[in-house]
């Protein structure tokens, strides 16, 4: 099993240092280096599938039957979903302290491969069928049962709000954008109790995206006035995503 795993890794990564990007900052910059900015670019893959999952299914509820559709669905959810198991290891380690990443890194991948495995069995099976409340409302409690133990952890530190806030939200969308994406398959209509929970969704999503670009231009833009600019401009756009998300729930 040991060696399976370990050529199975070694391929991935032999592959992984094909792509000229990737293989020159894994060189200079270390595989975790690669791996941060990876979940910072599928957090704003993140906030787009929400958002675009919104839109599909209240304009065409029946899409989902088109192969290619389903397909690229399935696809945009592997991104998501790392950067979902991805951020349950960083809040480990900030919250926990664990600090084991290579293992870590094993289990961010393997649960990876079988979500997607298990949304792929979903999707081809298809006609299955679960009700929306009572799967929604074992989700929220668990989603909001880790947002209370991040919060609970943490909000006594000396970091600000905001900072906090992020951090909740992430766990609360560690259970919740998971169980959206499964969800889609099961359930491809709206209803006004999942009306509420989609906007609750896209606030938290655009929240914990929101302030995952504010961390990225503080920590590379050093000019003072140009960091308010861009925050003040990415503030306005997802302030207006979230309005325009919710007016599609509304109207769907």
């Amino acid at each position: 099993m040991k060696l399976v795993k370990k050529r199975f890794e070694d391929a991935l990564i032999s592959g992984l240092r094909r792509l000229p990007l990737v293989s020159f900052y894994a060189g200079t910059r270390g595989w975790y280096f690669v791996v941060s900015w990876c979940h910072r670019i599928t957090g704003i893959l993140a906030v787009l599938m929400v958002l675009i999952h919104m839109d599909r299914f209240s304009s065409a509820p029946d899409s989902g039957k088109f192969f290619l559709v389903t397909f690229f669905q399935w696809v945009l959810s592997i991104p998501v979903i790392f950067h979902a198991f991805n951020g349950a290891r960083l809040i480990q380690y900030e919250c926990w302290g664990r600090r084991d990443d290579e293992n870590m890194l094993r289990w961010v991948f393997g649960l990876l491969l079988v979500f997607v495995s298990l949304l792929a069995l979903f999707m081809i099976v298809g006609g299955q069928r679960v009700s929306p409340f009572f799967y929604w409302v074992l989700m929220i409690a668990g989603a909001l049962v880790a947002g209370y133990a991040v919060g609970a952890k943490i909000w006594n530190t000396k970091h600000s709000v905001f900072w906090k806030l992020q951090r909740v939200s992430g766990a609360f969308l560690l259970v919740m954008i998971p169980a959206y994406i499964l969800f889609i398959p099961l359930h491809p209509a709206f209803s006004r109790f999942l009306k509420g929970v989609y906007v609750l969704l896209l606030l938290a999503t655009l929240y914990h995206g929101g302030y995952g670009v504010w961390s990225v231009v503080s920590d590379y833009v050093s000019s003072r006035s140009l960091q308010k600019i861009l925050i003040g401009a990415a503030t306005l756009l997802f302030l207006v995503l979230f309005w325009i998300g919710v007016r599609v729930i509304v109207r769907a």
